[in-house]
């Protein structure tokens, strides 16, 4: 899910286009036991890649060890009120923030990173079976 434009969570089915957007997605996606947003940083920063974590449950903390990747957590932010990671805390289950490079281009180096990442996820909950890579030389 690609949210960084629609910043209208948890969105209103009647409201402006954005807000439909934002309640459709939320919607869709609110069931899932696990449920990863991915994003660019903004275009002044380029970050390595990393999951992103909000005030993590123990299950979240422990799940996120499978992307294989650096964990950063942070404390709930109020800023952060319209943002699709945090409608999802309001749902059971576990919700991730998959970041790497800057916004405003596509850096394929990080499209790889956090792809493979979420392969190594999927493979480590049991959800996929077998090593498979995305390998963009």
């Amino acid at each position: 899910v690609c949210s960084s434009d629609l910043r209208m969570f948890p969105g209103y089915y009647l409201g402006e286009t954005t807000q439909r957007i934002a309640a459709a997605v939320l919607s869709a996606t609110q069931s899932a036991h696990y449920r990863i947003d991915f994003h660019a940083s903004n275009p002044a920063i380029e970050e390595q890649a990393h999951v992103r974590l909000y005030q993590p449950s123990r299950e979240e903390a422990e799940s996120a060890k499978g992307f294989g990747l650096n964990i950063v957590e942070r404390p709930d932010d109020p800023a952060l009120s319209v943002t699709l990671m945090h409608a999802w805390k309001q749902c059971p289950g576990e919700s991730f923030i998959l970041r790497g490079g800057s916004a405003g281009g596509l850096q394929l180096e990080y499209c790889e990173k956090l792809f493979n990442a979420s392969l190594h996820f999927l493979n480590a909950t049991g959800i996929l079976q077998g090593e498979k890579r995305l390998n963009l030389d």
